[in-house]
């Protein structure tokens, strides 16, 4: 094992990527981290999606556009096979499957893999699921550039005349009908699978998120600052809203879970370390008025080392809600968002538009 050193290396093919061996300070034992290693093409919006049946997140569109650029990529190339990813373009924010998308007329799917590629839901006609063989990688993002006008939908693979597929979308007696040419939510998912968006840039304002459910779908980077990590957001929320904090998003523990404003307006503070355990109680505040659904609210988390503070913004400044210290802060990487039986609203990072 010490022969190994500290160098980054992944020789066991982990999921959560590339580790290597660190000392605990307080308790000197040896212990695998995985390493802060950028991608080669880092991009912008960079978001990492898990697979559900049911779609509940959901990013603000803006309603000008009429077509689209994003790049996709393989998280692992283990999942190279199986590989596929899905992408919603909705009028409404619901959670719904891709089929109860197209049985309300509110939104269309499309799906793309390494075996083929269609408008799943929505079409007006037989989906014709088109070969696409290879066309989803581990080494590099596959781009892709998306139109639509008048009922009509093009999918095309960057740098390619000839389209992916060329589809009619259903525009009558339905809400797309009503709205034509105009998508109000994107949403996306897959196993595993990177995406970037970068026209979540195009109108230079911050990206609004709407979560309907509590699963944790779409995980993002926490920033990186010259002293450890802190995410910065705005939340709208009739009750609850909760943010889990991982140190990969492939890996499910371990995690810090922090619930605002929750049963009986309880914030919770939670952690568990490994499968099987016990899901601590780090720390626990009963605050009237923390969330409300007409007005954003504005928190700061930070993680220097072992410690985590949370702020909450004031008339008169920053509040201190919590400082805590657990070695779970030093390996905190990444974040994702959910709200548990309501809506919530979110940005990150940005003050929403």
């Amino acid at each position: 094992m010490f022969e190994a050193k500290k160098y980054c290396r992944n020789p066991n093919g982990d999921i959560g990527g590339p580790w290597c061996f660190v000392e605990n300070d307080d308790t000197n034992e040896v212990e695998r981290e995985f390493c802060d290693i950028p991608f080669c093409d880092d991009p912008d919006c960079l978001v990492f999606t898990k697979n559900s049946n049911t779609y509940m997140h959901y990013t603000d569109f803006n309603k000008t556009l009429s077509n689209l650029t994003f790049g996709v990529k393989l998280w692992d190339s283990d999942s190279y096979l199986e590989a596929s990813a899905r992408l919603v373009l909705s009028e409404l924010a619901l959670p719904l499957t891709g089929k109860e998308l197209d049985d309300s007329g509110v939104g269309i799917e499309i799906i793309i893999g390494n075996n083929f590629t269609a408008l799943r839901h929505g079409n007006k006609d037989k989906p014709d699921y088109e070969p696409t063989v290879g066309v989803l990688k581990s080494t590099e993002f596959t781009k892709f550039s998306l139109s639509w006008h008048g009922g009509f939908i093009s999918f095309n693979l960057e740098g390619q005349i000839k389209p992916i597929f060329l589809a009619e979308y259903k525009t009558k007696n339905n809400l797309l009908g009503f709205k034509k040419n105009m998508f109000s939510y994107y949403s996306a998912q897959g196993t595993n699978i990177l995406w970037y968006f970068p026209f979540c840039m195009d109108d230079f304002e911050c990206d609004v998120h709407t979560t309907t459910g509590k699963e944790f779908q779409q995980f993002w980077p926490l920033r990186e600052t010259s002293v450890g990590h802190d995410l910065y957001i705005h939340v709208r929320s009739h009750k609850s809203a909760s943010i889990l904090i991982v140190s990969s998003p492939t890996v499910d523990y371990p995690y810090i879970k922090i619930v605002l404003s929750g049963l009986n307006n309880y914030t919770k503070i939670m952690a568990k370390e490994y499968n099987n355990g016990p899901e601590i109680v780090l720390n626990e505040l009963q605050l009237t008025g923390l969330l409300d659904y007409w007005d954003w609210r504005e928190f700061s988390i930070t993680f220097f080392a072992n410690t985590m503070h949370i702020y909450m913004k004031k008339p008169a400044g920053m509040q201190t809600l919590s400082d805590l210290t657990n070695e779970m802060f030093r390996k905190v990487r990444w974040f994702s968002v959910s709200s548990e039986n309501t809506v919530a609203h979110w940005s990150f990072f940005l003050y929403p538009a």
